[in-house]
């Protein structure tokens, strides 16, 4: 089961960008996923140290006027240990709502 949860809230606004950092133990792994309802998506970069250890555009399957929730594995089993960030950046014109989720381990 879910050891933590830790969720974030990221506010792009437009060409803007936003970091959160964390650190698992050695015996902590974690499943990130992004939720949101953004029609124009995002970058979310996700790094251990200062070393890239992947990229997903999150952006809606079927491309719609009025996008329903939906939710983008960033990484499944991210071990630890590690000090680990994940970062945001937003292209779009308009302001931007994303929940981060964080499942430890």
């Amino acid at each position: 089961g879910t050891s933590r949860q830790i969720v974030q809230r990221f506010f792009l606004d437009a060409g803007s960008s936003k970091k959160y950092e964390f650190d698992l133990a050695a015996t902590e792994k974690a499943t990130i996923i992004v939720l949101t309802r953004s029609a124009n998506g995002a970058n979310f970069t996700l790094f251990k140290s200062q070393e890239t250890i992947t990229k997903v555009f999150v952006k809606p399957e079927i491309d719609t006027s009025n996008p329903q929730p939906y939710a983008n594995e960033i990484f499944s089993q991210l071990a630890g240990p590690g000090h680990f960030a994940v970062d945001a950046k937003s292209d779009s014109s308009l302001k931007e709502f994303f929940l981060v989720s964080i499942n430890v381990t």
